[in-house]
């Protein structure tokens, strides 16, 4: 999705096995007060476990500097919001576009908890069959996206990898970083926004 408003400019990501639906309230908003906003469906996402299975972080990376490619010569000002996965890209488009001016991070997935990350990665080394059944997350309200079913190993040990580059990776002077986590967040550690608050 993106909107031709004024020269105020956002890009919206969504998360890992999630859609632009999960972030669309956040866009609604931006619109309604007339900026101009890209909401990309991230590469592998929105077409089912196969398609994601065969993406990795550099490929969703990509989508994100195509919407981003997109509002730049339109924009005076480009800002960056990302929900989880979303909030990691967010971090490193801040290093490669000069011109953005401040990322919000939402629920920053820069660790999953401890177990996870070793049971995934324990499964790629066993060649493990790629999938792992999903429980459908909780949204409120009609946000209750169609889930995925499952979720492919391959594509979550890139998001690994995807969250050991931006741990390794320093914040931009001069662009403005506001972390926003719930205590209660049952999917990323709330001690990952305190690692992107502490740097």
């Amino acid at each position: 999705m993106v909107f031709e408003g004024s020269t105020t400019g956002v890009l919206v990501l969504h998360g890992y096995t999630g859609s632009p639906w999960e972030v669309r309230p956040i866009a609604e908003r931006l619109v309604a007060r007339g900026m101009s906003v890209a909401m990309p469906v991230l590469a592998g996402h929105g077409q089912g476990v196969d398609v994601l299975a065969g993406t990795t972080w550099p490929d969703w990376l990509e989508s994100a500097q195509e919407a981003l490619d997109w509002l730049v010569p339109r924009c005076e000002q480009v800002h960056v919001v990302g929900l989880s996965m979303g909030a990691l890209l967010a971090w490193l488009l801040t290093s490669r576009q000069p011109s953005l001016r401040s990322a919000v991070l939402l629920a920053p997935a820069v660790r999953l908890p401890w177990s996870s990350g070793l049971v995934v990665r324990g499964l790629q080394r066993l060649r493990w069959p790629w999938h792992l059944p999903r429980r459908p997350s909780q949204l409120p309200g009609d946000l209750n996206q169609p889930p995925y079913g499952a979720v492919p190993i391959d594509s979550t040990c890139s998001l690994l990898d995807l969250m050991d580059v931006v741990r390794r990776c320093e914040p931009v002077e001069g662009v403005r970083m506001l972390a926003i986590h719930g205590t209660a967040d049952k999917t990323i550690p709330f001690r990952s926004a305190r690692r992107i608050i502490g740097r």
